[in-house]
């Protein structure tokens, strides 16, 4: 069970990290379609 909630916790942080890569992307993509 803890060994489970350990690979839990690593794939939030993984998703996280993808999350945070997206979203960088798709602002800088909106700002220079603004431009």
């Amino acid at each position: 069970m803890q060994e489970h909630f350990h690979f839990t916790t690593e794939d939030q942080a993984k998703l996280q990290k993808q999350y945070s890569a997206i979203f960088c992307f798709v602002s800088a993509q909106l700002s220079l379609i603004q431009m």
